[in-house]
């Protein structure tokens, strides 16, 4: 239930309907308008769903635990409306200024409780907007009929039927020489203006085949670390904010890729997979054959084939970037990256005990903070495969 008991009261309340119960956050009236204040960025137009789900959101400390609930419900006849209504009613018993008939929008377009005096100029109920009384199961038919829109005025991808030819590998540039412009655009999850870099479509084999990307997650992150302006100092803003620990990793990574992309169309993981050098290619292990039988010349072939990498088949170049390459990956993860890094430099000159491992590290932390994918990108970053990383959960 993370640790709302040493800030908010917690009251119980069941709900029959689907046989849960509640955990409701009391907020102090003297938080409330700064709650509100997240809703200034629809700038009025403010429905009673998306008011319900903010209040759902804000008050219920075991938000989790109900959707994961109902989910599990969702065979059999659940009202969905009805089951929102009694969730609602159970939070504006709690927090009785939360009722929308008490809340009011400023000429500022910023939510707040209505005061006891008479109202400001410019100061409207928040329920008088033309779209409060939007229905529930309207709002999701509008947003499925503008994607559908926007799936028929997006013009069908020519076929490709040719490969452009590719650089020389002398001809790419490095991205800190690359020119690029500035553009701004505005990222909604925090309501502030970020500042993209734009690059020339020219450029784009330079950006694209500066490094191997193993996965849709680690081009994105990429992405964002090439194209967002001081980027380092943006996801610290995320943590200050309380941003960071309340939406995933990879949602905030993908909503920066989106604005990233917008400005530059070409940075797409499908141009990098399509660019990607053969010599990247070939490090892949080769598919084993489907007989197990094997002649003693062909199995000596085949031992040659499979033998494992050692630090001498890896390029000096890879294990001195290593910690640099791991960190555009791993956000966040530095002094850990550090660790193992500098573990894996030391035994590649054979600074080690040979009767030891190169090292052990216990990583602990809660899900979703890169425990896992630190190994997964330490073997794509140092060998270019995962066959010889194991994994036991």
């Amino acid at each position: 239930m993370s640790n709302h008991d040493d800030k908010y009261e917690v009251s119980k309340k069941y709900l029959d309907a689907i046989d849960f119960h509640l955990l409701v956050l009391k907020i102090p009236e003297d938080e409330i308008n700064d709650k509100l204040a997240y809703l200034a960025r629809e700038k009025g137009h403010i429905t009673r769903s998306f008011y319900e789900d903010f209040a759902i959101a804000t008050c219920i400390a075991n938000i989790n635990q109900l959707l994961f609930h109902m989910n599990k419900q969702s065979s059999n006849d659940l009202d969905i409306l009805d089951v929102r209504k009694k969730i609602m009613e159970a939070i504006i018993e709690v927090n009785p200024l939360l009722s929308p008939d008490k809340l009011i929008i400023n000429k500022n377009y910023v939510v707040k409780v209505k005061p006891d005096g008479k109202l400001e100029d410019g100061d409207r109920p928040l329920m008088d907007n033309k779209q409060w009384d939007t229905a529930y199961y309207d709002e999701i038919a509008k947003v499925y009929e503008e994607e559908e829109g926007k799936k028929k005025k997006t013009p069908p991808k020519p076929p490709k039927n040719t490969k452009k030819p590719k650089l020389p590998r002398e001809a790419l540039r490095d991205i800190s020489e690359l020119e690029c412009g500035a553009v701004k655009k505005w990222w909604r999850r925090i309501g502030q203006y970020i500042t993209v870099k734009k690059y020339d479509p020219a450029d784009e084999e330079s950006i694209l085949r500066s490094r191997f990307f193993h996965s849709r997650v680690s081009f994105n992150t990429f992405v964002v670390s090439v194209c967002v302006e001081n980027f380092e100092d943006l996801f610290k803003l995320l943590a200050t904010m309380g941003i960071s620990s309340r939406v995933s990793p990879h949602i905030l990574m993908q909503e920066l890729y989106d604005l990233c992309k917008s400005v530059n169309p070409f940075l797409t993981f499908e141009n990098a997979q399509e660019l990607a050098d053969e010599s990247e290619k070939s490090t892949q292990r080769p598919k084993k054959p489907k007989s197990n039988y094997k002649t003693s010349s062909s199995m000596t072939d085949y031992l040659k084939k499979e033998s494992s990498k050692r630090f001498r088949d890896v390029p000096k170049e890879d294990l001195l970037n290593l910690a640099t390459n791991m960190k555009v990956s791993l956000i966040g993860q530095d002094k850990a990256i550090d660790e193992m890094v500098n573990a894996i430099q030391r035994a590649s000159v054979g600074l080690k005990d040979p009767e030891k491992p190169i090292g052990s590290f216990l990583f602990a932390g809660r899900t979703g903070v890169g425990k896992t994918f630190a190994s997964k990108v330490l073997a794509d970053e140092l060998i270019k495969e995962r066959d010889n990383l194991v994994i036991i959960d």
